[in-house]
């Protein structure tokens, strides 16, 4: 699903960090999919809601007081599950110039991908795609985040696995 989203995205990736199991946050856009997964696009992050049998898994990348930086790997045991999160932050007005003409030729519906653009900004970019074969097992989403004003682009990608026994 391709949004617009009347917001200039503003702020950089200096305050956000990886907060796993807060509550849903307002959000700017959400998408629904099977496997009882949520996309949520906030106004400087995301925010990706997995309902299980056990629980719900959240995923918030925000600016919050609290979790772990954005750039670097987590790994941590959630609900039974196996939980992998792996982000990187580039400092690079050309990177997000790139990355616009990258995805202006590329702005098609694509099952599972919640997009945002931002005609106030034509250099924001905000992205959620999740691959949903091998649910409820396994789960693996990747995002892509850009800061204009301050040149940064986050990127990520993460993964929810259950362990065989």
């Amino acid at each position: 699903m391709i949004v617009t989203i009347d917001f200039a995205r503003a702020g950089s990736t200096v305050d956000l960090r990886l907060d796993l199991g807060s509550d849903p946050l307002p959000a700017l856009a959400v998408l629904d999919l099977d496997a009882g997964v949520q996309l949520r696009l906030l106004e400087t992050g995301h925010q990706v809601v997995i309902s299980t049998p056990d629980g719900r898994i959240v995923e918030t990348v925000a600016r919050t007081p609290a979790g772990h930086p954005v750039g670097g790997t987590v790994e941590e045991r959630i609900a039974g599950r196996d939980y992998r999160f792996q982000g990187e932050v580039t400092e690079s007005p050309r990177k997000v110039r790139d990355l616009r003409e990258l995805y202006a030729g590329a702005w098609q519906e694509k099952p599972g991908t919640l997009r945002a653009v931002f005609p106030g900004d034509p250099d924001g970019i905000a992205e959620i795609q999740v691959e949903l074969r091998g649910a409820p097992r396994s789960l693996r989403w990747s995002t892509t985040h850009t800061f204009p004003a301050a040149g940064h682009v986050l990127t990520t990608k993460s993964s929810l696995t259950v362990p065989r026994p």
